[in-house]
C-alpha cells in the first residue's frame, strides 16, 4: 500500500511540472505588500502574487485577504463612521440600530476589490475566495 502512495506522490510530482503541491494558499495585503503567506514572497500587485502562485504551486485554489487593501483605499470619513458603528457595538455592548442602508458599508469588504477583479479576468482557471479574518465568504 505505501508503494502505491509513493508511486501516486511520484507521479503527481512529474504531472504537475515540478510544482509544489499545496492545498490552502493565500495571499494577503500587508504593508502596501500582497504577500503568499505559504512561502512569505512579496509582490507589489496581486496579479504577479496569483501570477507566482499559479507558477510554483499545484493549486488553483486561493484565499485572498483583501481587507487592509481596503482599508488602505478607503477615504478617512467612511473609516470613521466605520470604527464609530464598531465601538459602540463592541466596547459599549450596545445593540446598534443602524440607519437604512448604514450596515451596507461594511459589505465593501466581501466585494472583490479592483485588483481582484483584473486578476479574475487574466487567470479565469483560478478559483479565488474573499476571506475575513480567515472565514470565508460567499
Amino acid at each position: 500500500m505505501s508503494n502505491l502512495n509513493t508511486l501516486n506522490r511520484r507521479l503527481e510530482r512529474l504531472e504537475n511540472g515540478k510544482r509544489k503541491p499545496a492545498h490552502n494558499i493565500k495571499i494577503s495585503y500587508k504593508f502596501n505588500k500582497w504577500v503568499v503567506n505559504k512561502d512569505g514572497a512579496e509582490f507589489d500587485t496581486l496579479r504577479d502574487a496569483a501570477a507566482h502562485v499559479k507558477n510554483n504551486y499545484s493549486t488553483d485554489n486561493v484565499q485572498i485577504d483583501q481587507t487592509e487593501y481596503i482599508m488602505d483605499k478607503t477615504d478617512v470619513p467612511t473609516l470613521r463612521k466605520m470604527v464609530a458603528i464598531a465601538d459602540k457595538a463592541v466596547n459599549h455592548h450596545e445593540e446598534y440600530e443602524p440607519a437604512p442602508g448604514e450596515d451596507d458599508i461594511f459589505l465593501v469588504f466581501t466585494k472583490p476589490c479592483d485588483q481582484l477583479k483584473k486578476v479574475e479576468e487574466s487567470y479565469s482557471t483560478m478559483h479565488f475566495d474573499i476571506v475575513v479574518d480567515d472565514k470565508k465568504i460567499g
